[in-house]
This record gives structure tokens, C-alpha cells and sequence, in this order.
């Protein structure tokens, strides 16, 4: 499976279980917004703990340029190739 393919399965799933969390904290009980913040906080620790296969870069810390200047940030998308390495991702 690739990194891209497992990052879009995490989306889906935080989506899935986001709503039926949140259903379930409108419908049933308040209590239901614990496993919702605890799946949106584990969910998010393994998106950003995704890594390249090649060299082990965080695939979503990425550089960008502001003003001229360049940066190295979270960001919330993967980028075609690896910024350390050139890899496809």
C-alpha cells in the first residue's frame, strides 16, 4: 500500500467515524465526544508520522516559499515526489 493510499484511507476513516461519533454525541449521550477527540487526535498523530518509504521523511513536512523566503512546514497534502530524496510518492 502507498503512502498516499494510506493517507486517504486515514481521511476516509476519520470521516466515517467523525460523523458517527458526532451522530451518536447529538443523538445518544454528550459521552461520545471523548472516542471522537481521542480518533481525531490518533488519526492525526499517524498522518503526520507517515513517512517516505525511501529515505524516512515526514511526507506532509514540505517546504514552501513566502515572500522569497522558504520554509519547512506541516502541510496537508502529499507532494508527487519527496522533497529530500525526489522519489515519487
Amino acid at each position: 500500500m502507498t503512502v498516499r493510499a494510506k493517507f486517504r484511507a486515514t481521511l476516509l476513516l476519520w470521516m466515517v467515524s467523525g460523523l458517527i461519533f458526532s451522530f451518536g454525541t447529538v443523538y445518544l449521550t454528550e459521552y461520545f465526544l471523548v472516542p471522537l477527540i481521542v480518533v481525531a487526535f490518533m488519526f492525526g498523530v499517524y498522518c503526520l508520522k507517515l513517512k517516505c518509504p525511501n529515505c524516512g521523511k515526514p511526507v506532509l513536512h514540505n517546504p514552501i516559499k513566502i515572500f522569497g523566503t522558504e520554509m519547512h512546514i506541516w502541510t496537508s497534502w502529499i507532494p508527487k515526489k519527496c522533497s529530500k530524496c525526489g522519489k515519487e510518492l
